[in-house]
């Protein structure tokens, strides 16, 4: 029986080929490149709550 016959091997050299596809791929990449590409969202304070802000007025009555 020829290697390429054997079910048990097909799986083998699929299971390869999706090891090696992962070793590729890197999701910390992905995540880097959007913190660097927009770094405006990183820098910007947080907005404090209404609730939270003395200075906070609400909507004027007329």
């Amino acid at each position: 029986m020829k290697e390429t016959d054997n079910p048990v091997s097909e799986i083998k050299r699929e299971i390869e080929k999706v090891k090696d596809a992962a070793k590729d791929f890197n999701p910390m990449k992905d995540v880097q490149k959007d913190i660097l590409s927009d770094p405006a969202v990183s820098n910007e304070p947080p907005k404090p709550k209404p609730a939270d802000d003395e200075t906070h007025e609400g909507p004027v009555s007329r």
